[in-house]
């Protein structure tokens, strides 16, 4: 069955991971909401098992489209490509990997309906390493929580807001042709490309919160940026704290938003809770004692009650 004109594209970009593509690939599937197309992007240069694969599904099902990424090649340069290819006005990513829930595309679609300015969507989602539940994601007092363009913006500058990871956001297709694709700043931003994708993307509309688990992060013994991050955890607190510089243009003015150097040492303390929790005494230490300024303290602080009570002590408003 063809969808002439498809509400959702689906976009899987994959790289040699056959046995976990078709896992994604069936979620896609099952979905209870029809009107979707399936963008799969491969970007292995030499034809093998994923490719076969993948093409003779296209061929049994008129809604998959495949394509083979012809460049640049690597994790962003692969979903860029795939992202060009959609047809919906609504886009939803989801890695290889990952799982979406049957009723993860009726959910969206429903919520969207009565927003007419939401750039970007995300949902909660279930985390799984090596197919154990390790992680449940806990926001939010309503269903839906809407966040201006305006203040989201702010709210990311001062992680009062959680987004999550790619496949767990629904993208309206406008603001990718508008220019808010993956970049990595020249390698500068190596790993913590999503947070910067998401910003870009809200230059041209809302942040809706969907407070409902929709999607299933998988990581196992596969490499990924994410669980290559964790091997170099200094890599991930620079680009961090340099993401503080790039959030900190994005930010209007009007709000008089802490300095940069503020919210580094804020993200410091975040990043020695982080290491107490996994019992790091020393690595915390050090973060602790380059953090001396009372207002990253206290932005710290509010964080950490956030995590502690989900939907509450809030610093920009949910609507």
């Amino acid at each position: 069955m063809e969808v002439a004109h498809p509400s959702v594209s689906v976009v899987i970009p994959t790289y040699k991971r056959f046995d976990l593509l078709r896992r994604s690939i069936n979620s896609v599937l099952n979905q209870s909401y029809s009107g979707w197309e399936l963008i799969l992007s491969d970007d292995e240069q030499s034809s093998g098992a994923t490719w076969e694969y993948i093409s003779e599904l296209a061929t049994r099902d008129s809604r998959v489209r495949v394509f083979r990424n012809p460049g640049p090649h690597g994790q962003v340069g692969n979903v860029n490509f795939a992202l060009q290819q959609a047809r919906g006005e609504w886009i939803k990513l989801c890695y290889d990997d990952d799982v979406l829930r049957p009723d993860c595309l009726t959910e969206f679609m429903s919520a969207v309906s009565t927003y007419t300015n939401v750039a970007i969507v995300s949902c909660m989602a279930d985390h799984y390493m090596s197919g154990k539940l390790v992680k449940q994601d806990r926001r939010g007092k309503e269903r839906l929580e809407l966040i201006p363009s305006k203040t989201a913006h702010y709210a990311m500058y001062l992680q009062d807001v959680e987004i999550g990871i790619p496949t767990q956001v629904f993208v309206r297709r406008t603001a990718i042709e508008n220019g808010a694709y993956l970049t990595c700043l020249n390698n500068k931003i190596l790993y913590a490309v999503d947070t910067l994708w998401f910003a870009n993307i809200l230059k041209y509309g809302d942040l809706l919160l969907l407070n409902k688990v929709l999607i299933e992060e998988h990581q196992g013994d596969h490499a990924s940026l994410t669980s290559s991050v964790r091997q170099d955890e200094s890599v991930l607190d620079s680009e961090m704290r340099m993401l503080k510089e790039v959030l900190y243009d994005y930010v209007d003015p009007e709000f008089l938003p802490p300095s940069v150097v503020v919210m580094k040492q804020s993200n410091n303390l975040m990043r020695a809770v982080h290491r107490l929790k996994c019992l790091r005494i020393v690595d915390a230490f050090f973060l602790l004692i380059r953090s001396w300024h009372p207002l990253a303290w206290v932005i710290t602080f509010k964080w950490f009650l956030r995590r502690l009570f989900p939907g509450h002590f809030y610093q920009v408003p949910r609507i």
